[in-house]
């Protein structure tokens, strides 16, 4: 063999090995999610506060992939400007931007240290102290999470996303009282949860699609806060059944709305787990309706069933004959207009009936 064809041979493996490893490298970062919103992060005050923010992080990143045994996190110190109330504050900021974390508890032991820093240390969930369950329930649970961002996914919009998240965790998760019920491991895993559950999976999915998501937490509910096209809204999961009267509204509309319902401060931050940051949280000037057509680049493709651009009676028409054919699966994900999941005729009866409202 010539040294030119030596050289040509070396040169094509070494290209053969590039293209193999970028495809490997590719495939593992498909499942790579960030799940949290920087947004609360970015209020603390203080390097102090931030240095065990992101202590408790390492901690808690060494646990998540650890086959270790732990009953509680190991001790993360803290500076003694902080007082112990601030440090605790930090510590339930952290919790709830983190809902990945689904072994945590809400127990926690706050220390008192040496002249230089106190500490704090968390408990896991007794069932997930075992690194082995803790291993194979995460995988489980990132399987689960993975099918609800891959259908979020097929939708073209943020808000057409979000939505879908929102349709989907009322349509698979029970409200119901639970010994995981204050992380996401009882949504993913056992498919029924309280206010904390809902909040925290709500919050994961969305940040996993890049829709920045926070959870707030009032004296007895949680619900989240979600930024869309630079506007934030508050959205409550728990109490959407049948309704969706809490889906993408402003402050002012849930503060109506509770009133009516005889449920007033039940979404105001609690100031007991917020002492420092209770008015730090986004504001929500808006109801999405409010602002939806001044949004520029936004399509509002959902039901465009026929792809003409236009939502109408003719795409209702269009998604019953499809569906009375038995050629449903040939329509578009967008003519799934109620975002069950499914399209079916509750899809066509559900746009053609709001299209008579709006008529």
């Amino acid at each position: 063999m010539t040294a030119k064809k030596i050289l040509s041979a070396v040169l094509s493996a070494f290209i053969l090995v590039i293209i193999i490893s970028a495809g490997y490298k590719g495939e593992a970062a498909e499942g790579e999610y960030t799940y949290r919103c920087d947004y609360m992060y970015d209020m603390l005050e203080v390097p102090e506060e931030k240095q065990l923010y992101d202590d408790l992080e390492v901690e808690c990143e060494k646990i998540h992939n650890s086959y270790d045994y732990y009953a509680r996190t190991d001790r993360v110190y803290y500076s003694k400007r902080l007082s112990r109330e601030r440090a605790v504050e930090v510590m339930i900021i952290f919790v709830n931007d983190n809902p990945q974390y689904f072994w945590l508890s809400t127990t926690y032991t706050a220390y008192s240290g040496n002249m230089r820093a106190d500490s704090i240390s968390i408990e896991l969930l007794d069932y997930f102290s075992d690194g082995d369950i803790r291993q194979a329930t995460k995988a489980k649970i990132e399987s689960i999470q993975e099918k609800y961002i891959k259908g979020a996914e097929e939708y073209q919009t943020d808000y057409e996303r979000a939505l879908y998240l929102h349709n989907m965790l009322l349509k698979n998760v029970e409200y119901k009282i639970g010994d995981w019920d204050q992380t996401v491991a009882s949504v993913f895993l056992q498919g029924e949860t309280v206010c904390a559950g809902y909040s925290k999976a709500y919050a994961l999915l969305c940040n996993a699609l890049g829709i920045d998501t926070i959870v707030v937490v009032s004296k007895d509910h949680a619900w989240n806060m979600i930024n869309l096209y630079g506007y934030w809204f508050n959205v409550d999961v728990t109490n959407d059944y049948n309704s969706s009267i809490y889906l993408f509204v402003s402050d002012k509309r849930v503060a109506e709305i509770d009133k009516l319902l005889g449920v007033s401060g039940r979404h105001t931050p609690e100031t007991k787990s917020y002492p420092y940051y209770y008015d730090d949280f986004p504001e929500c000037e808006y109801s999405y309706a409010e602002i939806a057509s001044k949004i520029p680049g936004v399509s509002q493709l959902r039901g465009d069933a026929n792809s003409d651009g236009l939502v109408n009676v003719r795409d209702a028409a269009f998604i019953a004959k499809h569906i009375s054919q038995g050629i449903a699966a040939n329509l578009p994900q967008k003519a799934d207009y109620n975002m069950d999941g499914i399209i079916n005729v509750r899809d066509s009866a559900s746009l053609a009936r709001n299209l008579s409202m709006a008529a």
